[in-house]
């Protein structure tokens, strides 16, 4: 899916040809996998700060000169005329239980890794900073989205149609920002996997790397993007929280066998002394 955003991303600013986005992303993911999770990190924290705030830029700018046509293109979304295909067949809490829930399943593996990595109070804190300006950029972004919802509507990319309207200059940088940040999701995602049937920097690693990322590379070329996203964007989704039930009960099994040592380790010293 990743790929596909690549794709659509060079083809709809750049008029590349199909395909050349997906093997210049292709080639960059896997030459970061390759070099192990040090990299990746080096790439993510020099990236992602960068992303929020292009997209809080442009977001901002384009809400500000639409914000009259909010309330009027918010009730024609609502009212289906415009016929978007919307995860969770329109129902709000549908569609953003599918958001959340394909994050925690997507990345789940891969932020367990830095937590065991670095220290847990410094983690803890770089989740709350990045889901407290991911959360804020979102809903600033979707706000300039339906003033626009017109134009955007039925873009594969549609922060890009707000960043030209704005200036062509700040559409291409946005452009090679959003190819930025799929190469960041990309990595992690190819990683992960990856990492999970092969151990990092072996011959089988580096095969298995490679394979991967043509297979994603091929399917995104012959698949339309939107359809990806809906497709599976929602199913990982709903596997997500399914995800989330599991680690639940983990961690409620854990807190009671905790207690219940505790609990022995009590009596024994009770009845020694």
């Amino acid at each position: 899916m990743m790929c596909g955003g690549a794709n659509s991303t060079a083809t709809q600013q750049w008029g590349l040809p199909n395909g050349v986005g997906a093997v210049i992303l292709t080639a960059c993911v896997i030459a970061t996998a390759i070099f192990g999770l040090d990299g990746i990190l080096n790439a993510l924290g020099k990236i992602g700060p960068l992303i929020i705030v292009i997209i809080l830029l442009v977001s901002v700018m384009s809400g500000v000169k639409g914000i009259g046509n909010f309330t009027a293109n918010l009730k024609q979304v609502d009212s289906g005329d415009l016929k978007l295909a919307q995860v969770g067949n329109g129902n709000p809490l549908l569609s953003g239980f599918s958001y959340g829930g394909f994050v925690i399943l997507w990345f789940a593996a891969f932020l367990g890794e830095v937590g065991a990595k670095n220290k847990l109070k410094e983690v803890n804190y770089g989740m709350l900073l990045s889901t407290v300006f991911i959360m804020g950029t979102a809903v600033l972004a979707s706000i300039a989205l339906i003033c626009y919802i017109g134009e955007t509507g039925h873009a594969d990319i549609p922060a890009l149609v707000l960043a030209n309207s704005i200036s062509p200059i700040l559409a291409q940088a946005l452009a090679i920002i959003i190819f930025c940040g799929i190469y960041t999701t990309s990595v992690p995602l190819l990683w992960t996997g990856v990492g999970k049937v092969a151990k990092e920097g072996t011959q089988k690693y580096k095969l298995l790397t490679v394979i991967g990322g043509v297979v994603g590379c091929v399917i995104a070329c012959f698949l339309p993007y939107k359809g990806l996203v809906n497709v599976l964007y929602g199913m990982n989704g709903y596997l997500g929280f399914i995800l989330v039930g599991f680690m639940l009960v983990y961690d409620i099994r854990t807190r009671m066998s905790k207690t219940k040592l505790h609990s022995k380790m009590a009596t024994a010293e009770h009845a020694i002394a």
